[in-house]
């Protein structure tokens, strides 16, 4: 049966989401039922689900790879905006699915994050360092972000303010309900 959790997030680091609690920020965990295969990203319909509600709420900035840096496989390498990657933007549910499928960038391998600032707003300008930048460093018009667990099988959510989570809340639940997943809230 697909299933869709809706939870407070954990501090704990097992979970592999990260997401330090920060003041002013209110977070929460989604998770789902995999289907029979697994898989390195959410099954279609969660994807789906968290593509929706996420461009409801704002509009989504995710990174996506242009190529890797000389050698990245063998030593560690910087990532370079323009060289590397790119900040793509989401304003539909249909643009925000390159958040789970991003070139160069794996959803399962955790820490992936998509940015969200609000409709009409100018687009905050971000840079590589807030693809892992605490909370409270992120820029001012950066009024959400979801961020991947490992294992593809979660995702992190952080807003501004509880208002927003709860608004996000609803929106999964709504779209969760409307392709006749079950929803659950912890």
């Amino acid at each position: 049966m697909r299933t869709l959790s809706f939870g407070p997030a954990p501090d704990d680091p097992r979970w592999g989401v990260r997401l330090a609690a920060a003041e002013g920020w209110s977070r929460a965990v989604v998770s789902w039922s995999l289907d029979e295969d697994g898989g390195e990203k959410p099954p279609a319909w969660a994807a789906a689900i968290l593509a929706g509600a996420l461009t409801d709420a704002g509009v989504l900035q995710f990174p996506s790879g242009i190529r890797a840096p000389l050698a990245a496989g063998l030593i560690p390498r910087r990532w370079r905006e323009g060289a590397h990657f790119v900040f793509a933007s989401a304003r539909t549910a249909h643009e925000a699915h390159g958040l789970f499928d991003a070139p160069l960038f794996v959803w399962d391998f955790g820490g992936l994050r998509g940015f969200l600032s609000d409709h009409g707003a100018p687009l905050p300008r971000l840079a590589e360092a807030h693809l892992e930048a605490p909370l409270e460093a992120l820029p001012a018009g950066v009024v959400g972000l979801v961020t991947s667990g490992v294992d593809g099988d979660l995702a992190g959510l952080a807003t501004r303010g509880d208002a927003r989570l709860l608004a996000l809340r609803d929106a999964l639940h709504a779209r969760a309900s409307a392709l006749g997943v079950a929803w659950r809230e912890t």
